[in-house]
């Protein structure tokens, strides 16, 4: 098996020695993703909770853009992040 760290360049940066998304190749190529938040690349956060919302599935989709993939590609999303979503809000897959 092949290990190949993820960070994207357009999602905010993590301190530390930690990794966005980890990718695992071999017979098959699954990506795993950390907990996204809405948190914009240079740093600044929404006042509201909706924004913050679609701030976080934009750096889900920027993980999954960094590693060749697309959101019809994500097979598992935690309850507590699909249930949170506005209704009809902008942003979501």
């Amino acid at each position: 098996m092949q290990r190949r760290d993820i960070n994207a360049a357009d999602a905010p940066a993590l301190t530390g020695q930690s990794t966005q998304a980890l990718e695992a190749t071999g017979a098959s190529r699954t990506l795993y993703l950390s907990g996204q938040v809405g948190i914009a690349a240079d740093g600044s956060v929404p006042d509201d909770a909706e924004a913050q919302c679609a701030l976080a599935w934009w750096n889900l989709q920027a993980q999954l853009r960094a590693a060749g993939m697309v959101i019809e590609n994500l097979k598992r999303s935690p309850r507590s992040c699909a249930t949170r979503w506005p209704c009809g809000g902008a942003g979501r897959p």
